[in-house]
């Protein structure tokens, strides 16, 4: 067998070669029929789900609430008009069921005070997914329903920041630039599934699902459909998916096929380790695959491209990425920008897998 773009060299012998019993074992089993395995697995650990929170109400005096506008949006009206002072923000949530657990995590950000549902939280030195992403546990706040948090700053720039934003200096010093007050996406984590709507997924470019629909949050399940989990409550899933399911086989030779997007897979069958699928989407499983029921075990990790985004950029899944398509700096012109969609953009993490 030949991966793609894989060479090999053949040398003639008059000697019977190692192993030749074998492949002709394996040519004759490729005309079987193939074995298909279920797109249902059964979660075999209890995965960390997340949900990106990135629009928020902003106020300038807690009392009165614009509408909700992205979080880049109102960043980007506060370094255009020099703001200083107090600043709210006000993220919102829905629960269709409470999970049994969930936290939220916040970038570094100078804020004044944090409150879920009007009671005050406080985050702690625990982290999640960064060292600088501090935590906090909300679960003993929520219910069921219209959840929010309450953020409030005492927001400043320097006048250097703008001196360095409008004043036509070179890229290398504006690449030095810090803000004195950034303000970011807040996210979820915890156990529970993400409850989307099937039919506001639309499939566009380079593999990659535009959604139109809204978020709930729910109790997380004990399966999923491996085939694309975007769909099946983990839109904003980046980690490791631990899937387990039983099949039946008439042979003990084949090669295992995974159609799908993940950054690797581990494989195991029957409780041994196969192989780690990274550069390629296929292994031979003769020597694990047995007469019988069997029990295969993969392993997929995915990035954090789900997680993190690009969520808005008008291109949903583009060829290269740089600061600006997640910031759109100097982009927005009375509320809107050329280069941002309210849909979220997401690709696909799943696979099919067939043993042939």
């Amino acid at each position: 067998s030949f991966e793609d773009g894989k060479s090999r060299i053949f040398i003639s012998s008059s000697a019977k070669a190692e192993g030749h019993a074998e492949a002709d074992t394996r040519r004759k089993c490729g005309s079987d029929e193939p074995i298909v395995l279920k797109s249902e697995y059964r979660l075999t650990n209890k995965c960390v789900n997340a949900l990106t929170l990135d629009y928020a109400e902003p106020s300038y005096d807690g009392i009165s609430f614009e509408e909700a506008q992205p979080i880049i949006e109102i960043h980007d009206k506060l370094l255009r008009s020099r703001y200083r002072g107090e600043l709210y923000l006000k993220f919102s949530f829905n629960i269709e069921k409470v999970p049994a657990a969930i936290s939220m995590a916040c970038e570094p950000m100078k804020y004044r005070s944090i409150s879920v549902n009007g009671k005050e939280v406080g985050l702690s030195e625990n982290w999640w997914l960064d060292r600088s992403f501090r935590t906090a546990d909300i679960l003993p706040f929520i219910k069921t329903g219209e959840n929010e948090i309450l953020m409030s700053f005492d927001y400043y720039q320097r006048d250097y920041v703008y001196y360095v934003l409008y004043g036509g200096v070179s890229e290398s010093l504006r690449n030095c630039l810090a803000f004195d007050t950034e303000i970011e996406a807040v996210y979820l984590f915890g156990d529970f599934a993400v409850q989307t709507e099937a039919d506001k997924f639309t499939p566009s470019e380079r593999l990659s699902y535009c959604y139109t629909g809204d978020f709930k949050i729910t109790e997380s399940k004990d399966t999923v459909c491996a085939d694309n989990v975007i769909k099946d409550g983990l839109p904003f899933f980046a980690g490791h998916l631990e899937l387990e399911q039983s099949f039946e086989s008439d042979r003990e030779h084949g090669e295992l096929w995974l159609d799908g997007r993940f950054s690797y897979a581990d494989v195991y069958l029957n409780g041994a380790f196969v192989r780690r699928l990274m550069f390629t989407d296929h292994c031979d499983v003769s020597g694990f695959l047995r007469k019988g029921e069997n029990t295969i075990r993969l392993v997929l990790c995915n990035s954090n491209r789900n997680l993190l985004g690009p969520h808005h950029f008008a291109d949903p899944e583009p060829y290269a990425l740089g600061p600006w398509n997640f910031s759109l700096e100097n982009s927005w012109v009375d509320g809107k920008c050329d280069y941002f969609k309210e849909r979220y953009s997401f690709v696909r993490f799943g696979l099919n897998a067939v043993i042939r």
